[in-house]
């Protein structure tokens, strides 16, 4: 999404290699704004390597990864995007609700590990039935 132009969105060294890389130029913060946050798309990550990137222990080493980066309080305020996704040998091909079955990105996980590594800010819902799947996503975090 345009929100995430310039944030970590599947691009770089995560895009090819399946692993977090050194974060530089992913938010104006690791360039010294106050302006600006930590921006993450979820599932552009995901597709952009072709589901490699995937599951708990990949989320928690990319948090990690931006706390070493930019700082304890790093993810005291992220901007974070998410759908289901569907993708195919060149990468993402469509948003989608979280329960499609087409859908492989692993979003308990993703919210398993949200809660477990303590980050704060704003999830938004990007799938084509955003509102409800929003509600899906809270709901879940709150039994988690």
């Amino acid at each position: 999404g345009a929100a995430c132009d310039g944030g970590l969105a599947g691009r770089g060294r995560l895009a090819r290699t399946g692993r977090p890389g050194p974060v530089a130029g992913g938010s104006g913060r690791s360039q010294g704004s106050e302006r600006t946050r930590p921006c993450i798309d979820f599932s552009h990550l995901h597709a952009g390597t072709l589901g490699v990137w995937s599951g708990y222990d990949d989320f928690i080493a990319l948090f990690v990864t931006l706390r070493a980066a930019l700082g304890a309080d790093a993810l005291d305020d992220l901007h974070m995007q998410v759908a289901g996704i569907e993708y195919g040998k060149t990468g993402e091909k469509r948003h989608l609700p979280f329960l499609d079955p087409r859908s492989t990105l692993p979003w308990k996980d993703l919210l398993r590990a949200l809660k477990d590594a303590k980050v704060g800010g704003q999830l938004v819902a990007e799938s084509p039935i955003g509102e409800q799947d929003a509600i899906l996503l809270r709901d879940t975090y709150r039994t988690l």
